[in-house]
């Protein structure tokens, strides 16, 4: 792979008639029941989960487990918790059984986790979905994808093990996260 960019997180099968190009080495990330098979079926690595989103949309997690288990992903992912389309508590709790589920498939199969985050307002009361999982997730093996939270949580993610993914979109929350977290805990 001398001269080859990773990419660590895409969704080849939702882009239409594209190829990556021969110095980019993509890993393929489903998010749901259906997208983790697409994902396999890519023929590249994959990472398998089912995303915070799909929890609201009813998706069958024992169907996605049992797929996932027949298969060898390289980790379990994107799964977390997504408070930008939860609007009740309800929901916010269902995301996290969901999340505690995947984490728990992730320990039995020992794999790391992709974990996807975004903070939002549920019931007239600001949410932060990163302090929220740093909580659950404890000490393990995992990468925060498209990191959206504070410097300080970024120093909170690497005590715990994980590595944090900053995306190419400005912003001064991601220049100190870049000046305060060591570049082998960074990918982009």
């Amino acid at each position: 792979m001398d001269g080859k960019l990773v990419d660590t997180h895409c969704h080849l099968f939702d882009i239409k008639h594209y190829s990556p190009p021969s110095d980019i080495f993509p890993i393929v990330v489903g998010y749901s029941h259906h997208s983790n098979i697409k994902a396999v079926k890519m023929g590249y690595p994959y990472v398998l989960g089912v995303a915070p989103q799909t929890v609201l949309k009813g998706e069958d997690v024992e169907k996605a487990i049992k797929f996932i288990k027949s298969q060898s992903p390289c980790a379990i992912g994107e799964v977390g918790l997504d408070y930008k389309w939860a609007e009740r508590e309800a929901q916010v709790e269902a995301q996290r059984r969901v999340f505690e589920e995947m984490i728990a498939l992730a320990d039995d199969l020992s794999l790391p986790l992709v974990i996807h985050t975004r903070n939002g307002e549920i019931e007239g009361k600001k949410r932060d979905a990163v302090a929220d999982a740093l909580e659950i997730l404890g000490k393990r093996r995992f990468l925060m994808h498209f990191f959206s939270g504070s410097a300080e949580q970024a120093e909170q993610v690497v005590k715990q093990g994980g590595m944090i993914s900053i995306i190419h979109l400005h912003s001064k929350t991601r220049k100190e996260v870049i000046k305060r977290v060591d570049l082998k805990h960074l990918v982009v």
